[in-house]
């Protein structure tokens, strides 16, 4: 497929997916913790381990309200195309694609629900869901591999259990992962990633670090131990950063998409 105008920044937030996705598809142990939407007097809200997650700090990542009309214009005119037509655009793969239509796009690169981590406690719980999105994710993409590209969530608190995840996410077909890089339990630059970045090298997926700015661990700063790679070690499948901890940048990576995406 030819591209002109790849979007490298589409998503897939909790809001939209389907409401019984984890439920489905958890182990049993896990079915009661998982997220799940929940009728509330002030309309449906996600729940998980037992807590309405829009009442929790970043709660409004699981806010399932549409935005009200006349306060953006930017939301009035998605109003005027029918995406809050009550049908879940984002995850309904022809409608997903006709919207690309409408935004004159060829194809886009979808983050997705890396972002609950800050809703759980549980970061067993938190493997489990992103297992799920993952699985599922890669099934959306199958409707139009080469307009659909998500990235698979990784868990930031076990290198070992980061890179298999990485490893499965790609044997399902998913091209490119991404990773919270500011609240990682150890900063990017440390000896203990090398797993996870053999295991992009091998599998030839990118990793994005969606940082909003966030400021992140650098040596100077970090209290683990200075173990910096040498310079040229870190590979080229990763997102690079400029050298102020909160300023990052993506640079190779963003340009490599579009062979990504072939």
């Amino acid at each position: 497929m030819e591209y002109t105008i790849i979007s490298g920044d589409g998503h897939i937030d909790l809001r939209w997916l389907p409401h019984d996705l984890f439920v489905s598809h958890a182990p049993a142990p896990w079915k009661d913790q998982v997220p799940h939407v929940r009728d509330t007097p002030t309309g449906k809200h996600w729940f998980a381990e037992g807590r309405d997650l829009t009442t929790r700090p970043f709660g409004t990542l699981a806010n399932t309200e549409l935005p009200k009309r006349g306060e953006s214009k930017h939301v009035d005119r998605m109003y005027e195309l029918g995406f809050y037509d009550g049908q879940s655009h984002p995850t309904a793969a022809a409608l997903r694609l006709k919207d690309q239509e409408v935004d004159g796009i060829d194809a886009e690169v979808m983050y997705g629900v890396l972002g609950i981590s800050r809703l759980l406690e549980s970061r067993e719980l938190l493997h489990v869901v992103y297992e799920i999105y993952n699985t599922w994710a890669a099934e959306f993409c199958q409707t139009n591999p080469a307009r659909l590209v998500a990235l698979a969530c990784l868990p930031n608190d076990d290198p070992a259990l980061a890179a298999a995840e990485l490893r499965r996410s790609a044997q399902l077909g998913l091209k490119g992962a991404d990773f919270a890089v500011s609240t990682a339990v150890k900063p990017i630059w440390h000896r203990d990633w090398d797993p996870l970045w053999a295991a992009a090298q091998e599998c030839n997926v990118p990793i994005s670090f969606h940082t909003l700015a966030t400021p992140c661990a650098s040596p100077q700063m970090s209290r683990w131990p200075r173990s910096t790679p040498p310079s040229g070690a870190l590979p080229d499948s990763l997102c690079s950063s400029s050298p102020g901890p909160s300023s990052w940048r993506v640079s190779s990576s963003r340009v490599r998409w579009s062979a990504t995406l072939a």
